[in-house]
């Protein structure tokens, strides 16, 4: 079994840029200073941190994709699988980021707002 650690460093641009790490020669200190790269990374490259939920959908979407041609006994070259999922997540993206601001809350709210109103009847 592995130890696991999990840094979070900064959360002034948004939610935290956190790393996540599991492997037996993994430190606390490197994890830490992964953390704040990406911090410092994110905070002169003016990059917006997201959350999981809207940065981990890539591959949800596209084992979606492949149900879906399995289902229709199609098949997609990889340009289509990326033309899709390119236009997938920037729609998200933006709903997330136009309800946030609407809205007045951070975009992990946002995300969790919309997912929830997607599920309402």
């Amino acid at each position: 079994m592995f130890k696991g650690y999990r840094a979070q460093h900064n959360n002034v641009m948004g939610p935290y840029k956190e790393r996540m790490r599991h492997h037996e020669e993994v430190t606390l200190n490197e994890l830490k200073a992964l953390a704040t790269q990406m911090t410092w990374k994110c905070a002169l490259l003016g990059i917006p941190v997201i959350r999981d939920i809207l940065a981990s959908s890539g591959g949800v979407t596209v084992s979606y994709y492949e149900w879906v041609q399995n289902r229709n006994s199609e098949h997609w070259d990889s340009e289509e699988v990326q033309r899709r999922l390119l236009h997938m997540i920037r729609r998200a993206y933006q709903r997330t980021m136009f309800y946030a601001t609407e809205k007045r809350v951070d975009p992990r709210i946002a995300a969790y707002s919309l997912a929830l109103e997607s599920l309402a009847p």
